[in-house]
């Protein structure tokens, strides 16, 4: 039996949790059954890691924005010279020229939507195209049930959703560190207690309302660190903000970075300050490091975080609820362990990517059954 010749799309070839997540494709998708190849909306640091992976990638600059209508032509071309069986839209935008070009090809389509994103409030012309997108993808592949829920309401069919929870390579944060090392690489004293949060720094993450929460929390702890980790257009403002609330010291900006196991291994709480979400990757690596967990009751983080057994949930853009649950933890060392060893548990049982990635075979199987057509 010939392979199915599978494409990925994507947006962003950027490092963050969604763009990793592609990184669990070539590893754990059958070989025997599949080759796959990978278009990018832009180049970045994720074309190499996913060409050494083994897998063919080009990029197509421009295919997630309106310009993307001139790069119809090549993605069809592209199609057709490598009799592409199957194609996989990772995020609304480039599922909408994906979508064009699975009508002009008739090659089937499905879509990946990994968070809920805030431009769904107020870009009327990309939510028009986003449901002209559900009537063609096979099916629409929600990655929380709380994604799921808002396929639903933007008017996707109830019989294409599929919530295929995301899933990490847990084994990749079981490491040994050293945590005196580490710390003084970032220039942290090795008696500091050090809360963390990894993201983009775009507002969706919620990093402002955790500079706030800082705050309140170094007034009592004052050896206390806040390390955030990740860039964005946000950075220089963050920074600016920290200045102004004069926990500059108290704060550091570590930028993009790919040792995040190492880093995650440093904290002693680890905080998620969204506003939105899909079911964010980063939370289940903390998790499954085995440190206690603060996140926002957005999206997917409540499916995850059971309130005082495996984390603690607070509202988004609550920075006095984010500074006392911090304040908890810091002066609570038996139940910060106790929920941190809970929640490692939990996420090996349930959020395994070998178990995800089989769960998109599956689909991958049934929508080019004749059956499903």
């Amino acid at each position: 039996m010939d392979r199915i010749n599978l494409l990925h799309l994507k947006t962003s070839a950027n490092i963050g949790g969604a763009e990793v997540m592609l990184t669990y494709w070539p590893k754990y998708l059958s070989k025997e059954k599949f080759n796959q190849f990978v278009i990018f909306a832009e180049d970045g640091p994720l074309v190499k890691i996913i060409e050494n992976l083994g897998l063919k990638v080009a990029c197509f600059t421009d295919l997630k924005g309106v310009k993307g209508i001139t790069l119809l032509p090549k993605l069809i071309r592209f199609i057709k010279n490598n009799k592409i069986d199957i194609i996989h839209a990772h995020g609304a935008r480039v599922n909408m020229w994906g979508s064009m070009a699975s009508i002009l090809t008739g090659v089937p389509i499905i879509a990946t939507e990994h968070g809920i994103d805030l431009w769904r409030h107020s870009n009327y012309l990309f939510n028009i195209l986003d449901r002209f997108s559900a009537k063609v993808n096979k099916f629409r592949i929600g990655v929380s049930q709380a994604v799921c829920d808002m396929l639903k309401k933007i008017g996707v069919d109830q019989a294409k959703i599929i919530c295929i929870e995301n899933g990490i390579d847990v084994d990749r944060f079981n490491i040994s560190v050293d945590i005196s090392s580490k710390k003084r690489e970032l220039g942290i004293s090795e008696r500091a207690t050090v809360i963390g949060t990894v993201g983009r720094l775009v507002e969706q993450k919620g990093h402002r309302y955790l500079l706030e929460a800082a705050k309140m929390v170094v007034n009592k702890f004052p050896d206390a660190k806040f390390i955030i980790i990740g860039d964005g257009p946000l950075r220089g403002e963050l920074e600016e903000q920290a200045l102004n609330l004069g926990v500059k010291e108290n704060i550091v900006f570590t930028g993009g970075r790919e040792d995040i196991p190492e880093l995650m291994a440093i904290m002693d709480i680890f905080v998620l300050p969204s506003i939105t979400e899909g079911l964010p990757l980063v939370l289940l690596e903390a998790m499954v490091s085995k440190k206690p967990i603060i996140g926002t009751r957005v999206g997917g983080i409540p499916e995850v975080i059971e309130d005082g057994v495996t984390g603690l949930l607070v509202e988004p853009a609550n920075s006095g609820g984010l500074a006392n649950q911090i304040a908890i933890l810091l002066m609570n060392a038996v139940d910060r362990k106790k929920m941190a060893i809970e929640a490692c548990r939990m996420v090996r049982k349930k959020y395994n990517a070998k178990s995800m990635i089989l769960k998109y075979e599956a689909v991958y199987e049934r929508a080019l059954s004749k059956t499903e057509n």
